[in-house]
């Protein structure tokens, strides 16, 4: 491998790590993978290709490695290596799709005709390890480059085919600048240092064109997602969707979410279990104002475990600390709830599930066991079913744990199911000095557009926010601050096509990727040399 190609890898990982931090810079990434893609046009050897592609990747591992620092303690590197594999993949296959095509078509086409494949090859590299299909509990969909457009009006393509609609956006676009930087090469990189590329007349003009019209075709495509008309939701969800309420229309539902900022360790030493319930209840009543339809405090907002017989006991506390009629909503290590006349985790006698629990009419409404556990550090609990609607104030809505955020597919189950507001909650104390509770708010407004429906996010060290279907932040407690968020909300529409037709994008990316697999191997030997 080439020094050149080896700077180009490093400069792409650079560019997408700063696309990917909270720095207003999610521009960068729809050039940011120009050099690396080039570099990978130009190689002659698989590994060189893989080694190129797994150092770009790290741009958007960046984050993820951070998350997976807070989340894994010590396996942080080796969760992020990995991770760098099917991008290794991606790239080696893109050295040898090209060698296969240049056999066939020539080297001018098949470098124009490689670059407008990878886009698919990427995405799929990314939406591949996230499906919990594949690889079980040990999934961490976090290096979807999609999320560096979370304030820019290309986010709103995930309404089409979620997160990773929004990735194949930037790498198309990306690879169709790849093809001008090719067309000008002479004008664009000096003579000699992009060996073996290319020259400028080399790239046909029917590639040209054909790299335009994809970046005509995306430029409306990102126009055209805004929310669309309830008709194309499925019968089963549109059957449940209320009434849209507009900016003037309907009163909506008055929630609080509360921001209590109990240390982590208040979770796990007994001595502090009693002094951090206390603390917790005494200050409900003075942050929560009266009128509130839905109080929701975060995941383990209750210290220590809840057993069936205690449950009645700990929500009437909880209750008792607000002011007013209106129902709460808080999260708790829980033991054993299959003996409760409540939906809950399905779990055996003794089982330890993280649960949620609802309060309202002073009754237990609703129990939701967490289904998406942490891989390794939560590998003592149970996982409960897919999450289920309960209506407060007359709004269906649906609870999120934590990790659950992390996933469209469970977002989009919720809402199938009728949710039309979805309440994430998490405590993110424990790595409070990472980039999990960015994040968790970067995760609530994606499914927030690929949805169509507001989400709320209660979080224990913050920060936590109000999140509208356009994936904006309309409310927010800074992180590290203690207090409560008060805000109405508006159920959502839920009508997107990412709700109606499910992963079609990704599933149709991994299609056309193990195409492109079979071209490279059926001929990837067959060229011998730079054009």
């Amino acid at each position: 491998m080439t020094p050149t190609a080896a700077l180009a890898a490093v400069a792409s990982a650079l560019m997408v790590t700063a696309a990917a931090r909270p720095w207003g810079l999610g521009f960068l990434a729809l050039v940011a993978y120009v050099p690396a893609l080039l570099a990978l046009i130009a190689l002659e050897r698989a590994r060189h290709g893989a080694a190129v592609a797994a150092v770009a990747s790290l741009g958007s591992g960046a984050v993820a490695y951070e998350a997976a620092r807070g989340l894994f303690a010590g396996g942080h590197a080796a969760a992020t290596l990995l991770a760098a594999v099917p991008f290794a993949l991606v790239g080696a296959l893109a050295v040898r799709l090209r060698r296969a095509l240049a056999a066939r078509l020539g080297p001018r086409r098949a470098a124009a005709l490689t670059l407008l494949a990878l886009p698919s090859a990427w995405t799929a590299a990314e939406w591949l390890p996230s499906r919990p299909e594949l690889l079980g509990a040990y999934v961490l969909p976090l290096g979807f480059v999609g999320y560096t457009q979370l304030d820019l009006p290309t986010a709103q393509v995930a309404r089409l085919g979620s997160v990773a609609a929004v990735s194949h956006l930037v790498l198309a676009a990306n690879a169709c600048l790849a093809l001008v930087c090719l067309a000008f090469r002479g004008a664009v990189v000096r003579r000699g240092v992009a060996a073996g590329l290319p020259r400028w007349h080399a790239v046909p003009g029917r590639a040209l064109a054909l790299g335009a019209g994809i970046a005509v075709v995306v430029a409306a495509a990102t126009l055209a997602a805004r929310p669309w008309a309830s008709a194309a939701l499925p019968p089963r969800a549109a059957a449940a969707a209320p009434a849209h309420a507009g900016p003037d229309e309907g009163p909506g539902i008055a929630v609080a979410l509360v921001q209590p900022g109990l240390p982590d360790a208040a979770y796990f030493a007994a001595a502090e279990l009693a002094g951090a319930r206390t603390r917790l209840t005494s200050r409900l009543g003075s942050l929560v104002p009266a009128g509130v339809d839905l109080a929701v405090l975060p995941e383990a907002a209750w210290p220590g475990p809840v057993d069936a017989r205690a449950l009645t006991t700990v929500a009437a506390e909880v209750a008792a600390a607000f002011v007013g009629d209106g129902a709460v909503m808080f999260g708790a290590p829980a033991v054993g709830f299959e003996e409760r006349a409540v939906p809950a985790a399905g779990a055996g006698r003794g089982a330890r599930t993280n649960s949620v629990f609802l309060y309202a009419g002073g009754a237990l409404a609703h129990v939701h066991a967490k289904r998406r556990l942490v891989p390794i550090g939560e590998s003592g609990l149970v996982a409960g079913p897919a999450p289920a609607v309960v209506t407060v104030a007359g709004v269906p809505l649906a609870p999120l744990v934590c990790y659950e955020a992390l996933f469209p597919s469970d977002a989009r189950q919720a809402v199938l199911a009728g949710a039309r507001l979805l309440v994430v909650v998490t405590d993110d104390a424990f790595a409070a000095a990472s980039d999990v509770p960015t994040l968790h708010l970067a995760a609530a407004r994606m499914r927030a557009i690929e949805t169509g429906v507001p989400v709320l996010l209660a979080a224990n060290t913050g920060p936590s926010a109000v999140v509208d279907p356009a994936g904006r932040v309309t409310a927010h407690l800074p992180a590290l601050q203690a207090g409560a968020l008060t805000a109405r909300v508006r159920p959502g529409r839920a009508a997107t096509p990412y709700v109606a037709l499910g992963e079609w994008f990704g599933a149709t990316t991994a299609v056309l990727t193990g195409g492109l697999a079979a071209i490279a191997t059926r001929g990837g030997g067959a060229y011998k040399g730079p054009a």
